[in-house]
């Protein structure tokens, strides 16, 4: 699910362009950009904690930050507030 969020997102980076005109293109390209960037940096925490906690523990807890993150993009109308949530719908 997470490789298909780039594809997803990427046709609508022209209109979250003309939505959020006043904010650089680099920011714009970040919300497709960003989430690859957090599974880098997190990976190898989450192997850490799901041999620490247990997988199914860690998994339970990711599914239900996955989907909050994921359905606020929808009520979200700032650029940093959406970097954030994009941030967020990766790290699981």
């Amino acid at each position: 699910m997470t490789v298909m969020s780039g594809a997803i997102i990427a046709p609508a980076l022209p209109g979250i362009s003309r939505h959020f005109p006043e904010h650089p293109q680099v920011l714009i390209q970040l919300v497709l950009t960003i989430p690859a960037l957090m599974i880098t940096l997190f990976s190898p925490l989450m192997g850490y904690l799901a041999d620490r906690f247990g997988r199914k523990k860690l998994l339970l807890m990711m599914l239900f930050i996955y989907g909050f993150a994921g359905v606020a993009g929808f009520f979200i109308d700032r650029v940093d507030l959406l970097l954030s949530s994009r941030a967020l719908w990766a790290f699981p």
